[in-house]
């Protein structure tokens, strides 16, 4: 009789090592897919930020055009609309947001504007700027008319 009390209680001892492996199996993978969701909700995030950041830029930058043709009148250059604060572009960094904007400023041919000061706002073809938010950069490109 004292064997067949060993082998029920040796099977009930094997019974629950599988039960107990399939609900670790069971939480390990919901735990994993939950984290999965989890960045690729980050990175979702991150990058609607990005953009967001490069399209504010863009208007920051009409901003201050219209700002300064209303106050002073007609602009000369881009030097004088001030918005060359690092040699040829413009740029906003926004530390506690982690969020950076570079603008730069292209030709009616396509060709990157570098002097600011002999550049004239009617020779602004295209807008570039850069949005960059937590690690991830978005960028718009804006064309400009007369």
């Amino acid at each position: 009789m004292n064997k067949i009390n060993t082998k029920k209680r040796g099977s009930a001892l094997v019974f629950s090592l599988i039960l107990l492996s399939l609900m670790l199996v069971v939480a390990v993978g919901s735990y994993l897919a939950s984290t999965g969701g989890t960045k690729t909700s980050n990175d979702s995030i991150n990058s609607v930020s990005a953009f967001q950041a490069a399209d504010a830029g863009v208007e920051e930058v009409f901003r201050i055009i219209n700002e300064k043709i209303t106050t002073r009148g007609p602009l000369t250059s881009l030097e004088d609309a001030r918005l060359c604060n690092d040699d040829f572009r413009f740029v906003d960094e926004d530390s506690l947001r982690s969020r950076k904007i570079v603008v730069t400023f292209y030709d009616k041919d396509g060709d990157l504007i570098d002097d600011c000061n002999g550049a004239t706002l009617g020779e602004i073809g295209s807008i570039k700027s850069v949005g960059e938010f937590a690690g991830t950069a978005r960028a718009v490109v804006v064309e400009v008319e007369e």
